[in-house]
């Protein structure tokens, strides 16, 4: 499959480049933690009430998550999936033992959707989970890409271009944040946390495109290293 720097991209972006990225956070004052996440025009706004104390049994050994997908329009099979996938993911990614007797609810509202809306979300929630203070196992990043119909592979597609590909695949990578002599370092796992496709993919080509998607998160780790920078030095 056709992996190239070279595009005819409607925002004239190659291949490999993914769009702006921009984060806002601590915007909602009653929620424990918040964000205003866009990559391009794609936006989402998640809010975390928690971890709060809770008198479900469930929650004797361990804390519960609760997942709320709120797409633009009435709520529908897709949302559904959607935030399936998202509790899931949290609640195997959330130190959920350390915080027993307790819930984590996070929103998630959809303001815009121009493409890569999952791998948005995720990020999305990875920063206000941080922004909430709520124990990690890790971070994480996320990133989409696509098979175009001549061949190539499309990364952090927007909305005309996951239309109009032949198969769209969602990776999401644990974020390593190491200290050197130098200073801080970020890697990407080589093991995804969480993976979705769409479409016929032949598996060489699946792979392929993981890889490159674990590579384009390498973008969204460098940003959020110097955006929750900035966040503590608001703070201090």
């Amino acid at each position: 499959m056709e992996e190239s720097n070279q595009s005819e991209r409607a925002d004239f972006r190659s291949a490999s480049e993914l769009r702006a990225v921009a984060c806002e956070r601590s915007l909602l004052t009653q929620a424990h933690g918040s964000v205003r996440w866009s990559q391009g025009q794609s936006t989402v706004m998640v809010a975390v009430f928690g971890p709060v104390g809770t008198s479900d049994t469930h929650a004797a050994q361990k804390g519960i998550v609760e997942v709320l997908f709120k797409g633009r329009q009435s709520a529908g099979h897709r949302e559904r999936d959607l935030e399936f996938k998202l509790q899931e993911s949290m609640r195997s990614s959330i130190l959920l033992n350390l915080i027993p007797r307790t819930v984590i609810r996070i929103v998630i509202q959809v303001l815009q959707d121009d493409g890569s809306l999952l791998a948005c979300a995720f990020n999305a929630c990875c920063a206000a989970l941080v922004d909430a203070g709520v124990p990690l196992k890790n971070m994480w990043v996320s990133v989409a890409c696509v098979i175009a119909s001549g061949g190539e592979i499309l990364v952090d597609p927007d909305e005309s271009e996951e239309r109009n590909s032949e198969a769209i695949v969602c990776a999401t990578f644990p974020s390593i944040r190491q200290q050197h002599d130098s200073g801080w370092t970020t890697s990407i796992d080589s093991d995804p946390m969480f993976c979705d496709s769409c479409g016929h993919l032949e598996m060489d080509t699946f792979f392929q495109m993981v890889e490159i998607c674990r590579r384009g998160g390498s973008h969204v780790a460098d940003f959020n290293m110097v955006s929750l920078g900035k966040r503590l030095e608001l703070t201090e």
